[in-house]
């Protein structure tokens, strides 16, 4: 969520999608909510922060958010 921009509802289908089996409890489903809420912007600018330059970060969050984009495309 922190670099791909995926929302609550759509880290949770990733997850299911990915792995038939899994069944994210109501305590990580609480955790993962509440860091959509409150914490996802404090975490998208320190991982900005430490990235060695803001071009390198955009890349990379640019390259992610094409990649995970990908995976919901069904052509």
């Amino acid at each position: 969520m922190s670099v791909t921009k995926l929302s609550y509802a759509a880290a949770i289908a990733h997850i299911e999608s990915r792995r038939s089996i899994a069944r994210p409890n109501f305590g990580f489903r609480m955790q993962l909510c509440k860091f959509f809420q409150s914490g996802l912007h404090e975490e998208r600018e320190r991982l900005r922060s430490h990235a060695t330059s803001a071009d390198i970060f955009d890349t990379f969050f640019h390259n992610d958010c094409l990649y995970t984009h990908s995976l919901y495309s069904y052509s």
